[in-house]
């Protein structure tokens, strides 16, 4: 995974007109590929919520589809539910993408989730603990560390633990997780990975995640039987 370092959200970028919804700059076309994906449609099952799946690094294009999908069905929703399977990615991209969810949280509840068999690494974790309710299973794992910075062939060459302090500073603290919890970690991570499941997030009452999703997943088969 890589991370940018950037020298906090550049706020500016982001243009809230009053009744042209939130507008960033479109995502870039090329190498889509590489890009993060968002699948977004109206729950079913709840009248009135928006579901939001994210899969992919935090890169440039998050934001984009965040506000795009939010503008296409804003007229319709009072929730989001966004769900996460992320190995995290650039600082800077994760920083607007959250500045796009604090603004759609002036309007509609925000709820983060992440699903059995996910992961929710890095920058991830900044972008989950926007929900003002938050779910995990205890099946799904979690990374924390430093902000770092690597090569193109993808080496560590630095790391910054007072940028990465004080996002957690920024972000973790006013969410409401445990201080305990936080101060532990900030130990650990000195320099290293640290990785948790969510079942231990639960069990320390890291308050991180909030409540637990089912480790149940349905098997669907496609597979046409013989005549």
């Amino acid at each position: 995974m890589r991370f940018s370092i950037t020298g906090g959200l550049v706020a500016l970028l982001f243009a809230f007109a009053a009744n042209s919804g939130i507008n960033v700059a479109p995502a870039a076309a090329a190498h889509a590929e590489k890009h993060g994906k968002l699948h977004a449609r109206l729950s079913e099952r709840h009248p009135g919520m928006l579901l939001m799946s994210w899969k992919g690094p935090t890169d440039e294009s998050m934001a984009p589809q965040i506000a795009e999908a939010y503008n296409q069905y804003k007229g319709e929703i009072s929730a989001i539910y966004l769900i996460l399977n992320s190995p995290g990615g650039s600082v800077r991209y994760g920083e607007r993408a959250i500045a796009v969810l604090q603004e759609i949280k002036k309007s509609v509840k925000l709820y983060t989730g992440v699903k059995a068999g996910a992961k929710c690494a890095s920058m991830c974790v900044f972008i989950y603990v926007q929900g003002d309710k938050r779910f995990a299973a205890p099946a799904s794992l979690w990374l924390f560390h430093e902000v770092s910075r690597s090569d193109s062939h993808k080496h560590l060459v630095s790391l910054n633990r007072d940028g990465w302090l004080k996002m957690v500073d920024r972000y973790w603290v006013p969410a409401g997780v445990d201080l305990n919890w936080i101060a532990r970690v900030k130990a650990e991570a000195m320099s290293t990975n640290v990785w948790e499941s969510g079942a231990q997030l639960l069990q320390e009452n890291a308050n991180l995640v909030q409540k637990p999703l089912s480790d149940n997943k349905l098997r669907v088969i496609n597979a046409t039987p013989d005549d």
